[in-house]
């Protein structure tokens, strides 16, 4: 049987103009300026599904519509589509016009930075990252907004989550022991560039229009238990406000499901030349593990990752042991000013 992680062209052309046609027709605007498409295949623990993920972006004069279809398709030819998941959302683009504020001397040169209404997404394939195994697929789409699947086969989990057993994967004997688990996110405060993931997909590396890059990780059922800080704490109480999810849900997702990025590290040498590309390598030797950026004037950085700086903690302790110079400087100043005011008002 030939490798199931790929599709050949006729049929990857044939499943794109089918599902594509089949995508929009629930959720395309009426007077569509530009549009674009992005398809990828999606892993299945039987041999004999094609699992095909759809992304599409269809742009309107002040809106951006974006549909997402997973859809499963058996080998055989009796076996049919199979909607496995649908979503849609719509972006409002606002465009400020330059105001003169002829009333107001002070304001009267005052012109808003526009944003571009001819902003169109790019979603080419080689802005994805997919896993080694095909089992969790990363996708920029809009500007710093990244939309993370995960495959897992915790189906009884699931179950015990109200928000996500109405879109569990059903056949005509209950429900499949698979699914892709949705995350949505904005990670950075940039426009996203490109993205890639280790083979893992533990480790993600997103490059931003200022050629900055984030590491990000996570590591699903570590051992290591930590104490969340009070942030955290906060965080995840409003996340699960948000989200009308209970308490015993907020654990379930947090112990057995994939958990979210975490920034680990930031690389800001790229300076004024784009990124090109950024690879992930893992040394069988040393067990080191290395990230690759190459530049698109051909000059390529390494990054040993296991050598990161430790970041310091900061609090009243480490500023009076560490910058006590600039503190004894700042007493002298208060106590020349405090007895300054002191010797005037007493004569």
């Amino acid at each position: 049987m030939a490798n199931k992680f790929r599709v050949n062209k006729i049929l990857l052309d044939y499943l794109f103009s089918v599902i594509h046609l089949y995508s929009i027709e629930w959720h395309q605007p009426a007077l569509s300026e530009n549009h674009d498409y992005a398809l990828a295949q999606l892993y299945s623990s039987n041999d004999d599904i094609y699992r095909i993920f759809l992304f599409g972006i269809e742009k309107a004069a002040n809106e951006l519509f974006i549909t997402i279809t997973i859809t499963d398709n058996a080998t055989s030819t009796e076996g049919g589509w199979t909607e496995r998941e649908r979503g849609a959302s719509n972006y409002t683009i606002y465009e400020n016009d330059p105001i003169d504020y002829s009333g107001y001397d002070d304001m009267s040169n005052y012109y808003p930075e526009p944003v571009d209404k001819d902003y169109m997404p790019q979603l080419g394939i080689s802005k994805w990252a997919l896993s080694a195994d095909s089992k969790t697929i990363v996708l920029p789409y809009i500007k710093n907004k990244l939309l993370t699947l995960d495959y897992t086969d915790r189906i009884d989990i699931l179950q015990q989550i109200e928000k996500e057993r109405k879109h569990l994967y059903t056949n005509s004997t209950g429900y499949l022991n698979e699914y892709y688990y949705w995350q949505d996110a904005e990670l950075t405060y940039a426009d996203i560039s490109g993205v890639q993931l280790d083979e893992e997909g533990d480790r993600l590396a997103v490059w931003t229009e200022y050629n900055d890059v984030y590491l990000y990780d996570r590591y699903a059922n570590t051992t290591v238990i930590t104490k969340p800080s009070l942030s955290e704490m906060v965080n995840h109480w409003l996340e699960s406000y948000m989200t009308n999810t209970t308490e015993t849900e907020e654990e379930l997702i947090q112990k057995y499901l994939p958990s979210k990025w975490k920034l680990s590290m930031v690389i800001t040498e790229g300076g004024i030349i784009p990124i090109a590309y950024a690879h992930f390598f893992h040394d069988m030797i040393s067990h080191g593990n290395y990230l690759f950026i190459a530049l698109k004037n051909g000059q390529v950085y390494a990054y040993h990752m296991d050598q990161l700086e430790q970041p310091k903690i900061v609090n009243f302790k480490t500023l009076l042991f560490e910058k006590w110079d600039m503190l004894m400087a700042m007493s002298m100043i208060i106590f020349i000013f405090v007895y300054n005011e002191y010797s005037i008002f007493t004569y």
